[in-house]
Parts: structure tokens; sequence; C-alpha cells
């Protein structure tokens, strides 16, 4: 918050000064990349129908917006989660919810549930078919027998497909080579490698 605050002052006085706020000019290789090689590629319009006010849940200043993708509904808040396609081709998202008309608001994150939702395009709408059990911050990935882990803070989620109606609860454990590992590591995503292992960021 301070550091916000403090570089809104300093634009202030930039600005008071007379200073000119320009855009640079992009670099000329740009024009050389194929397209998808400039980070402001990735964003691509999303596909449904503006809502009119009033029919979604939200402050005035959002409700006009899509709601006919990805995952919405007026009881819960979603956070997290990744997609993952199967061999025929639809869509799984897990992620996680927790009340909206919580009294706490948004800090009931702390009691969050894992949901597994489906849909037949990446960009939704989808559909919860299940809820897995507490966690947060959830991320899938598929192993190489076909079973799925769904990481969440603190533990993750082993199925033995992405279709699975029981889901075992499990802790990592880790081997941290006398570095010591830091207690509720949280917002990880994991990578394959080219030998087959996954790697694990945080």
């Amino acid at each position: 918050m301070k550091r916000i605050f403090l570089l809104s002052l300093f634009a202030g006085l930039a600005l008071a000064a007379g200073a000119q706020i320009t855009e640079r000019p992009r670099p000329a290789e740009w024009d050389a990349l194929v397209k998808g090689g400039r980070f402001m590629d990735r964003f691509l319009p999303m596909k449904g129908g503006v809502q009119r006010p009033g029919e979604v849940w939200g402050a005035d200043s959002v409700q006009r917006r899509y709601v006919d993708n990805g995952i919405e509904d007026n009881r819960r808040s979603y956070w997290g989660g990744n997609v993952i396609r199967d061999a025929r081709g639809r869509c799984h998202l897990f992620v996680c919810g927790w009340l909206e008309d919580s009294p706490r608001g948004h800090m009931y994150w702390g009691k969050s549930t894992v949901f597994h939702a489906v849909a037949d395009h990446p960009e939704g709408p989808y559909a919860i078919v299940q809820s897995l059990g507490h966690g947060h911050n959830p991320e899938a990935y598929c192993l190489d027998d076909g079973r799925v882990v769904v990481y969440t803070i603190g533990g993750y989620y082993l199925g033995d497909h992405l279709d699975a109606t029981e889901w075992d609860y499990r802790q990592f454990t880790f081997d941290d080579r006398g570095w010591g590992v830091i207690e509720g590591l949280s917002n990880l995503t994991f990578a394959r490698r080219r030998d087959g292992s996954m790697l694990m960021v945080c």
C-alpha cells in the first residue's frame, strides 16, 4: 500500500512539474515476430453475450460483463484453477469457491471448497460436477499413469482419472536437501520437464 501511494505521489509531482507522459515506440524487432510472439497477442476477446445490469451479481462498475464463459453463479466467489482437456475434448476445471454472502466477504477464502467443473470449450461455460473437499489455490496436473493430482495449500487430492468420483487427500513430502522448506507453501504451479518429472514452482 505504501509503495502504491509513493508511486502515485511521485507521478503527481511529475505532472505538477510539467512532465510529459508519452508512449514509448515499440521496438522494430516486434514487426518480425510471429503471431503470438508478443505478450499482448495472448489477450484475445472472449465469446459470449453481455448481460444487462441487474441480471448478474456485482457492483455497477462490473455488471456489464460476459457471464456465459468461465464459471459464475450468484452463490459463490471462485478463485484460481486451471483447465485440463481430456481425450474426448471435454475441458475439466479444478477451481475453489466460497460463499458470496459470507459476513467475512473475500476473507472467507480460508473456508474454500475445491470444485470439479466441466465444459465443452476451454472458455466455458463450466458446470460443477462434484466437490473434492476443503482447499484453496487448486492447481491440477495429470500423471503418466492417468491419475490426476489437484494441489491445494497444504496438500493435494489424488484421483484415478479426470472423472474420478473419489479423491484421496494427501500431503507432499519434501527433500529439502538441508535448505529447509517454507511451511505452508502456496500458489504453486507445476510444469513437466523433459525427463518426465514435474517441476513445482512457488
